[in-house]
């Protein structure tokens, strides 16, 4: 769970200022398989604002 804010003059150019979001991340490691990534994570997040709703996809890693 988490939310997210613009600032600046400009912060109402998309019609919002600020969104909340909720979703979930699995995660898995991997360093004693592989001698440059310690994990991979994948995950999903829902995000929600006044008049506008959506998604966003996840995929990061994390380097030795």
């Amino acid at each position: 769970m988490g939310a997210s804010g613009f600032t600046g003059p400009n912060r109402k150019a998309l019609g919002f200022s600020h969104f909340c979001m909720a979703g979930y991340s699995v995660s898995v490691n991997v360093t004693e398989s592989n001698r440059y990534f310690e994990s991979f994570s994948v995950g999903a997040h829902a995000n929600f604002v006044s008049d506008v709703d959506g998604y966003s996809l996840r995929f990061s890693w994390t380097l030795k």
